[in-house]
């Protein structure tokens, strides 16, 4: 079985993680990769598909997106046998399937623990790796967290996206970009999207509050006193109110 994903780059900055994913996926699984929308979990999910060694009798790869065990187990059955419109019931489903040691991963598999252990029964021998935004695997298997991006890394992505080096004079805001987007990839890759390219070594990159999806994490950042004031600022619509004035009733010296 070789139902793969299409060829992609190299993810930047995530050699230990996709080595880890490795030794899980060796020992025998199951796996889970989880972490925040954006922190590079189907690019990883997807690469792996490809470069990692696959099982015994194969590797596919699937999303499971709004989608239940049955139906997932299910396509595997009809990825590993050429029985075009044959549902097997479970038990049935069950018997075929033993022996078959194939590698599916499932992206975007948020499913609970009750149709996680309903998907492994359905075929026993295989090794599933998947890709959520929750932790849901318990008691058994591999769980792990996929965090943002180091610096480095991302500075690394943000060029690599721009096709060019990061200039000197742009560095300072591309980290700033880095630490505010906690080092989710997902973030670097549209700020290099609004990035203006005015020479061919000229760049722009945008304001944090300019990246779609950025501002929700700086409003995370913020302080209690901070909240109270923006709470207040929104409060006043095109109000005026003196500095000195939102400090007091926010309480702020």
């Amino acid at each position: 079985v070789a139902l793969l994903p299409r060829r992609r780059r190299e993810p930047v900055g995530r050699d230990a993680d996709l080595a880890a994913l490795e030794e899980a996926v060796r020992a025998g699984g199951p796996v889970q990769l989880w972490g925040p929308p954006g922190v590079g979990k189907s690019t990883l999910l997807r690469y792996a598909a490809r470069c990692l060694e696959p099982g015994p009798d194969g590797a596919l790869f699937l999303n499971a997106a709004h989608r239940e065990a049955g139906d997932l187990a299910q396509e595997i059955f009809e990825a590993c046998y050429e029985a075009p419109g044959y549902a097997p019931t479970g038990p049935e489903l069950r018997r075929l399937m033993a022996g078959v040691r194939v590698t599916v991963y499932l992206d975007d598999a948020d499913l609970p623990p009750e149709q996680l252990d309903l998907l492994a029964d359905a075929a026993p021998d295989a090794t599933f790796v998947l890709a959520g935004r929750e932790r849901t695997l318990l008691g058994e298997g591999t769980p792990l967290e996929l965090q943002g991006l180091r610096r480095e890394a991302g500075l690394e992505l943000l060029a690599r996206e721009l096709g060019r080096p990061l200039p000197e004079g742009e560095r300072a805001a591309a980290g700033e970009l880095c630490m505010l987007s906690l080092g989710r990839p997902l973030l670097l890759l549209r700020a290099a999207g609004l990035a203006r390219l005015d020479a061919p070594d000229a760049v722009r990159l945008p304001r944090p509050a300019q990246v779609k999806g950025l501002l929700p994490l700086l409003l995370d950042r913020l302080d209690a006193a901070a909240t109270s004031a923006l709470h207040l600022l929104a409060t006043l619509g095109d109000a005026e109110l003196a500095p000195a004035h939102i400090g007091a009733l926010c309480r702020v010296d």
